[in-house]
């Protein structure tokens, strides 16, 4: 942007680093700032699905520039040239370009539109194919990257089609699912139809 940030940024920024004993010349841990760490395992101790799961800042915690830092770093260390992921479609079309840049194989699997569905939104348009996900999946496939509420259409996942989901990831032990939830607090009617976490 070519506007400059708004005064009580800057007014931050220049509090932190004029504060004694913050140690803000010093690099922080390499997987996570542990005042953030501590704030995550905080966050993700208290959801119901991750309430059998002790969730460590120090062991199980780590941050980076963004999603598409981490999917890229994913793809990266568990992709071998030839190694096929498979993508919901239509996808975020950043998916595929870093599976060929890691030397894998995008297979696409689409989502199938319903138009006759009286009430037209996301969730009823769009429905998921699990037997085109069973078709798609080979011992060549290593990751299946699962995007909820999906980008682009908006479709989230109910508790029932992710259910069906790890039903069929538990089939195929060698298959690692990315689940790309950056847009789990963007919810229009969350009584109505709630983010569910993979």
């Amino acid at each position: 942007p070519n506007w400059d940030p708004p005064p009580f940024v800057t007014a931050s920024l220049t509090a932190s680093v004029q504060t004694a004993g913050t140690s803000t010349n010093q690099y922080c841990r390499p997987n996570c700032h542990l005042p953030l760490a501590n704030a995550l395992a905080a966050e993700y101790s208290t959801r119901p699905s991750w309430s059998h799961l002790t969730v460590d800042p120090m062991k199980n915690v780590m941050s980076s520039l963004g999603c598409t830092q981490v999917m890229y770093c994913g793809f990266r260390s568990l992709l071998s040239p030839g190694d096929e992921v498979v993508l919901l479609e239509p996808a975020f079309d950043i998916y595929a370009s870093q599976v060929v840049l890691c030397g894998g194989i995008p297979k696409f699997v689409s989502l199938v539109t319903d138009l006759g569905v009286e009430r037209k939104t996301a969730n009823d348009v769009f429905k998921f194919d699990f037997d085109a996900l069973e078709a798609a999946i080979t011992p060549r496939t290593k990751v299946l990257v699962l995007n909820t509420p999906h980008n682009p259409t908006g479709k989230m996942f109910t508790r029932g089609e992710q259910e069906r989901i790890a039903g069929i990831v538990a089939a195929n032990p060698n298959l690692t699912v990315f689940s790309d939830e950056v847009y789990e607090h963007i919810v229009y009617d969350p009584s109505e139809c709630p983010h569910v976490s993979f």
